[in-house]
């Protein structure tokens, strides 16, 4: 997927899971963290840190339905989305597409909450959801060793150059005395 900038593109307000388009106008948040082990000794100023590895990124997507057709297809999506596993079963993760996912190469999210907004006669001539996901990683650090690995995605945004045109040289000093 070619990320378009923001105010660029209709796409940044479209989300797809599963295939599907999501009804409305979406808004899309993502939100990474790194598990970080701080060891501080007692007494002394500052602390080893060590990196332990990615958690799964959260991403919400708040959606703003306009019309009952919106609300129609909403009603569809949200029971395909939601899919009850069997007994003794993980459930499925579903993939997304959005601009903001691709960028940090999230390509498949679990719906782990769908948050109803809208009070009883909708928010003035609006319908709202909000759908709080966290990223698919196919496997489980466990006992057995195994790790975890990232979601395939055709986008590796590490290895992106998202700015060729800036020139690789040290900023200027900020300090007011430098000549």
């Amino acid at each position: 997927m070619t990320i378009p900038f923001p105010n660029e593109s209709d796409a940044w307000n479209t989300v797809m899971l599963d295939g599907f388009e999501v009804p409305g106008i979406c808004h899309v948040e993502v939100d990474l963290e790194m598990e970080i082990d701080v060891q501080k000794a007692k007494g002394n100023n500052g602390a080893k840190t060590t990196r332990q590895g990615e958690n799964p990124a959260s991403v919400n997507i708040n959606v703003t339905m306009l019309t009952s057709d919106d609300l129609q297809a909403w009603r569809l999506l949200q029971s395909a989305i939601r899919g009850r596993p069997k007994k003794g079963e993980a459930g499925s993760a579903v993939s997304i597409e959005h601009p903001k996912t691709a960028l940090y190469g999230i390509s498949a999210v679990h719906v782990r909450k769908i948050v109803d907004r809208s009070g009883a006669n909708g928010t003035g001539g609006r319908y709202e959801v909000q759908l709080q996901c966290v990223e698919f990683f196919p496997g489980n650090a466990g006992k057995s060793g195994a790790t975890a690995t990232k979601t395939e995605s055709k986008l590796e945004a590490r290895d992106q150059v998202l700015a060729d045109n800036i020139p690789d040289q040290p900023l200027p000093s900020s300090n007011a005395t430098d000549p």
